[in-house]
């Protein structure tokens, strides 16, 4: 084998396996959707291999929605797999949904953590999922709004660090930015935030030209384990005419990172 093979070998053999993750908090998902809707939300999470959704409809809807999603997302090409929870438990009832291509594989089955079902109103929902030999275990979570002070439930989240596989990304709308202090415990854990200084909502109607609001949601890792890159939010109400009419889409961004081991 001359020099050049050998070097392409090595190269090929040592690349870094990169799990491209999108996050989105779809408002009402299963209830106020067009297919004209689904189909939007499908061009935009198509280049992605796994997609983490918050705020699926409790009701009968909220699968039904999440299947005509995936049929989208097959439709443009690629073979899709999806898991839906059942309602949580909590008062803020609501099902969370995760959507994989089939290059990645899920190891066992997604659950609602119970240990946090009497403390946190939507309880989160937990896969594990592994990309050639990285395997990282994602968390979604849906905390309670601003004024129900969702600091009380994120002061919790320290406990998720805990968790069997130590590959944690938690990710979701946490009603409160990165720098409040009630994640301060969950860094002592080592975990990061991948995002900073990106507002993820829209605002109910554009003021003086600005029309994002709060830095709400975001990813939460573990530094010591994971590589997270190219962190950002994709704002997709450019795309309309009026944010009135983006936010029948969501009244938040979707945010993405690209995911791989140390």
């Amino acid at each position: 084998m001359n020099r050049l093979l050998l070097l392409f070998f090595i190269f090929c053999h040592t690349v870094v396996a990169k799990t491209k993750v999108l996050s989105w908090n779809i408002q009402n998902f299963g209830l106020s959707k067009s297919p004209a809707n689904i189909n939007f939300i499908a061009d935009i999470m198509k280049s992605y291999d796994v997609i983490v959704i918050q705020e699926v409809n409790a009701t009968y809807t909220g699968p039904q929605a999440i299947a005509q999603l995936v049929n989208c997302l097959r439709n443009k090409g690629s073979d899709w797999d999806y898991a839906v929870s059942n309602p949580t438990i909590g008062k803020g009832i609501e099902r969370y949904a995760f959507i994989w291509k089939n290059k990645i594989k899920l190891i066992g089955k997604p659950y609602l953590y119970a240990p946090l079902q009497l403390t946190i109103d939507r309880e989160p929902y937990i896969a594990t999922f592994a990309n050639q030999k990285d395997t990282f275990t994602l968390v979604n979570l849906h905390t309670v709004p601003k004024n129900k002070h969702p600091e009380f439930e994120i002061i919790q989240l320290y406990q998720l660090a805990n968790l069997k596989n130590q590959h944690v990304v938690i990710a979701g709308d946490f009603n409160c930015p990165y720098f409040n202090s009630a994640f301060n415990k969950l860094y002592t854990y080592h975990f990061k935030n991948a995002l900073t200084k990106t507002a993820t909502t829209l605002k109910m109607k554009s003021i003086n030209g600005l029309h994002l609001a709060n830095m709400y949601d975001n990813f939460y890792f573990e530094s010591n384990e994971l590589s997270i890159s190219e962190p950002l939010s994709i704002d997709f109400s450019t795309s309309f005419n009026s944010l009135k009419n983006a936010r029948k889409i969501s009244d938040h961004l979707p945010i993405s990172i690209f995911i791989s081991l140390r």
